[in-house]
């Protein structure tokens, strides 16, 4: 362990340290948790969250319901503290994926009904679209946003972490 902070602090990190015996599964785990999290269609979500509800024929303007979307965004992240330590990662991460699951299935059978119906949104179900991407976005904030990136800050070994947030640095700010 020293020898490895010492060629750390001396900046001798080598591509093999990724593949090394402890940093493979780590490594492993946090890539796959990423990609599930971008997987999950959250950008999706906000990019064409005007687009979403227009297409729905919801009786609120689409850019109200924009802004509603992005207010409970950043309430339930910040709440998803609350949360992370009482009712545990596993749980929370699993809850959150069925959660955004179950509202985007629902948002696809509104959609579905939609299109049966000869293009005409279903009369009793002008709810369901802010409804479903509400919920989506709890679930989402609550577990999958969050979560990849605190799993990711544990799991991997300290060189490691180390390094990628060294040469994220270099990447992101300019030099002097």
């Amino acid at each position: 362990m020293q020898e490895r902070l010492e060629d750390n602090s001396r900046g001798a990190f080598k591509l093999r340290h990724l593949v090394a015996a402890e940093a493979v599964k780590p490594l492993g785990i946090a890539l796959m948790l990423v990609s599930l999290q971008q997987l999950a269609g959250i950008n999706v979500v906000i990019f064409y969250a005007a687009k979403i509800f227009k297409d729905a024929g919801s009786d609120i303007d689409p850019f109200t319901c924009s802004i509603i979307l992005g207010g409970v965004l950043g309430v339930s992240t910040g709440g998803s503290i609350l949360f992370i330590d009482k009712l545990g990662r596993k749980l929370l991460l699993f809850l959150s994926s069925v959660g955004s699951a179950v509202s985007l299935l629902g948002l696809g059978v509104y959609f579905h009904l939609k299109v049966a119906n000869g293009d005409v949104p279903p009369e009793h179900l002008t709810w369901l679209p802010l409804t479903t991407l509400i919920t989506f976005c709890v679930s989402f904030s609550m577990g999958l946003g969050p979560l990849p990136w605190i799993y990711m800050a544990e799991i991997l070994p300290a060189h490691i972490k180390g390094e990628l947030i060294r040469k994220a640095k270099v990447m992101i700010l300019p030099k002097k």
